[in-house]
């Protein structure tokens, strides 16, 4: 009687969805953290970069088309960012595989506007998940999916994207206050990932080195960039361990200013998820901007 009664109380227990967790696969670690955050042990989920890669020129493995073959959800940024993708998802031919495309809707940077080159963005600058907000919406359209991909989940997912977005607004806005206390906000970026960042959390980006990823700026353009530096006494460059580069550290011998390293994708440093990420980015930044940390 005692054991019949044990297996009826772990009966009521279990889920009855708990080992058959929805198989979601994302294109960001950033992603991947969100799908984590809000989908909890309902989820099972694995990111095809790992933070280290260029999401504009990565390279697609074997593995992640069997990934794809093997998932209910893909979750991508979209907005032209990863472009690769739509050559996995065919060649995954993977008919129950729900593809959704967490920037869509979002109001883009467009050509010029956030130093992003056109010809490769024709959409607009794809970096939207730098910024807290637009990732709250983002979390929105992901809880969205997973709950037309698992139906009894529903509840459970709302409740957890809820209290995130809350996690993530009382992140930024603590970030602003601090932002606020410095004198000098402005910073060159190397690559325009940061538009999005900076106009949320109050920093300003005074100059972009390079809009084409991966493409070395000209002779010209770095000279035009000394002149600038000195004429404004511009403080800090902004680069990223994905794209390797030498001249930010040209930059520093000829004018002086400081280089920093901020990753627009979680898994490059010791932070392992998205607040982590966002709150290293920011510290950084300030500390090079001259405010104290807390």
């Amino acid at each position: 009687m005692v054991r019949l009664i044990l297996l009826f109380v772990l009966l009521v227990a279990t889920p009855a969805w708990a080992g058959t967790a929805l198989r979601v696969v994302t294109t960001l670690p950033d992603l991947a953290d969100w799908v984590r955050q809000i989908g909890g042990v309902r989820v099972e989920v694995v990111s095809l970069l790992h933070g280290t890669e260029d999401p504009h020129t990565y390279e697609s493995q074997v593995s992640d088309v069997k990934a794809l073959a093997g998932a209910r959800v893909l979750v991508e940024v979209g907005l032209g960012l990863e472009e690769w993708v739509s050559g996995l998802v065919e060649n995954a031919r993977n008919s129950q595989l729900l593809v959704v495309e967490a920037g869509d809707g979002l109001a883009l940077e467009q050509p010029g506007e956030g130093q992003v080159d056109g010809a490769h963005h024709p959409r607009g600058n794809p970096h939207v998940w730098l910024d807290p907000a637009n990732a709250a919406r983002m979390c929105a359209r992901i809880a969205a999916t997973l709950e037309v991909a698992d139906p009894p989940g529903g509840a459970f997912y709302q409740q957890n994207l809820k209290a995130y977005q809350e996690r993530l607004a009382a992140a930024a806005a603590a970030i602003r206050e601090r932002v606020q206390r410095l004198d000098d906000r402005r910073f060159i970026s190397y690559h325009p990932a940061w538009p999005y960042f900076a106009r949320a959390l109050g920093f300003e980006v005074a100059a972009v080195v390079t809009s084409i990823p991966g493409q070395e700026p000209s002779a010209r353009r770095v000279a035009e960039l000394v002149k600038q530096v000195r004429g404004q006494n511009l403080r800090v460059l902004v680069t990223e361990p994905q794209l390797p580069s030498e001249i930010p550290d040209l930059l520093a011998e000829e004018t002086g200013i400081a280089v920093v390293t901020l990753s627009p994708i979680v898994g490059s440093g010791p932070a392992q998820d998205y607040l982590g990420q966002l709150q290293a980015n920011a510290d950084t930044l300030l500390r090079a901007l001259g405010a104290p940390l807390r």
